[in-house]
C-alpha cells in the first residue's frame, strides 16, 4: 500500500501547476515588492528560535513571509524588473503589513512607489515534521496591483504539497518550498522590453 506522504508528493506536480493566467503584456519594468501577509495565524518562523540561534549566534528570527518577499525579490530582479528597495525597509509602513491587495496598493503609493506592487499572501503553511521534511503544503496567492489607480492586474496562486526531499532541517525545507513557490507565482511575469 503506498503511503499518504509518499501520493502526496506524487501528486505535487500536478495539484496548483495549472497553468497561470497571463499577465498584461507590457509590464511596466518598476515594481514595488510589499511585505508577505501570513494569513495562517502562526508565526512561521524558520531561523533564530532555537535556544542555540537566540544565545550563542544570537541569530535574528526569520520567517516564511520574510524568506517568500527576499525570493520574490531575487527572481523579479533575475527577470529584469526594477525593484524598488523592499517596502519592509520604509518607515512609511511602520511596521504595517498590507491586509489585502487595495491596502498593498494604498501603501505603496504613500511611499511613492510604483507603478505596479505585488502583494504576496500566504494562506496555509504546513511542513510535514521538523526533521526529514519531504513536503510543505501551501497556499500563497500573488497579485499585481496598479498602484495609481487601485485596480488588479493579474492575480496567480499556489495551492497544495511542494515536494522538499533532501531536506534534513525544517529551515531548509521552508527555503526550498519558498523558493519553489516565489519561481510558480512569477514565472509568467516579464517585463515590457
Amino acid at each position: 500500500m503506498i503511503r499518504l506522504p509518499v501520493v502526496l508528493v506524487l501528486l505535487s506536480g500536478t495539484v496548483g501547476c495549472a497553468a497561470p493566467p497571463p499577465p498584461p503584456e507590457h509590464l511596466a519594468r518598476k515594481l514595488a515588492v510589499l511585505p508577505v501577509n501570513n494569513k495562517t495565524g502562526e508565526p512561521l518562523v524558520v531561523a533564530g528560535d532555537g535556544l542555540l540561534d537566540r544565545y550563542v549566534f544570537r541569530t535574528e528570527p526569520a520567517t516564511v513571509s520574510e524568506v517568500l518577499e527576499a525570493e520574490a525579490v531575487f527572481q523579479l530582479r533575475a527577470k529584469g524588473f526594477e525593484i524598488a528597495t523592499p517596502l519592509s525597509e520604509k518607515k512609511v509602513l511602520s511596521g504595517r503589513i498590507p491586509r489585502d491587495s487595495a491596502d498593498a496598493a494604498e501603501l505603496a503609493a504613500q511611499a511613492g512607489l510604483g507603478p505596479l506592487c505585488l502583494y504576496l499572501e500566504v494562506r496555509r503553511w504546513e511542513p510535514e515534521g521538523r526533521a526529514h521534511v519531504n513536503y510543505v503544503i501551501v497556499d500563497v496567492e500573488a497579485s499585481l496591483v496598479d498602484v495609481q489607480s487601485r485596480t488588479l492586474v493579474w492575480k496567480h496562486e499556489r495551492r497544495g504539497p511542494i515536494g522538499t526531499p533532501g531536506n534534513f532541517l525544517l529551515e531548509a525545507a521552508c527555503i526550498t518550498a519558498a523558493r519553489r513557490v516565489a519561481e510558480d507565482l512569477l514565472s509568467p511575469l516579464a517585463p515590457a522590453p
